[in-house]
């Protein structure tokens, strides 16, 4: 499949042209290559468990200290929950690897 295609295909299955247009803009800034759009939303797709799983670790962290720890000490942990949450975002952006895992699903 050539890229032009593999672009129709990815737009017949919910990427917009913004998100065609950040994963081209991803591909052209490895450092290796031979990456390709397909690789980069395979790649996406393996991220997306982990992100969410990221995402719900930082939650029950919060709650568990909000739970057993002080009122004092909750404000700390929403900044590091926060933070950790910021950094999951940057690393697998949700969206994207929502819509990556949902076409690679599709194709299986």
């Amino acid at each position: 499949m050539n890229d032009m295609d593999f672009v129709n295909d990815l737009k017949a299955n919910g990427f917009t042209e913004k998100d065609i247009t950040r994963l081209r803009a991803i591909v052209e800034n490895v450092p290796t290559k031979d990456q390709t759009l397909a690789s980069i939303v395979l790649d996406l797709s393996k991220r997306f468990w982990g992100g969410v799983i990221g995402m719900l670790l930082m939650v029950v962290i919060a709650l568990l200290g909000r739970i057993y720890d002080t009122a004092e000490n909750f404000f700390i942990y929403l900044l590091v929950i926060c933070f950790g949450v910021t950094v999951i975002y940057i690393v697998t952006p949700i969206k994207l690897a929502w819509k990556a895992h949902r076409y690679i699903a599709k194709k299986k």
